[in-house]
């Protein structure tokens, strides 16, 4: 959330973030703030011609504290992005949500969850699901 990352990142997007004067990576602020992501998203999505799954944009809640943030990974996931939550919320006992949210979601709305308490794998993780994404829209 820096403009100096600039100095890091491609062509294309320093073009687009220079002239728009934002930094390549955004924060939205707190978990309570997903509706402001969903509208830049769907607005990137429709002017390029794509659906929103098919966009290179992770969500990650890397240390929520309340239920608010996993109703907004719902969200993200029925929105079709991939989203990372730590710790991994208490849903173990119910086998056939479990099954929905990390093998089935993905089929429905190309949406994809993504558990665990390390954040390297979790970046890793994020890093490879944008670097497709991206690979996919010919951006790579």
């Amino acid at each position: 959330c820096n403009l100096a990352a600039l100095d890091i990142v491609g062509p294309g997007l320093k073009e687009v973030c220079g002239s728009l004067k934002i930094p390549p990576v955004l924060s939205f602020g707190t978990c309570t703030d997903t509706g402001r992501i969903s509208l830049l998203v769907n607005d990137v999505a429709n002017a390029l011609g794509v659906d929103t799954a098919d966009l290179p944009v992770a969500v990650t809640a890397p240390q929520y504290l309340e239920q608010k943030a996993t109703i907004d990974a719902i969200f993200a996931l029925a929105f079709g992005l991939y989203t990372h939550l730590s710790p991994t919320p208490p849903i173990a006992g119910g086998p056939e949500l479990v099954k929905l949210l990390t093998e089935d979601i993905e089929k429905l709305t190309g949406g994809k969850v993504a558990l665990g308490d390390d954040p390297v794998k979790a970046a890793d993780g994020i890093e490879q699901h944008i670097t497709s994404k991206r690979a996919n829209l010919g951006l790579a």
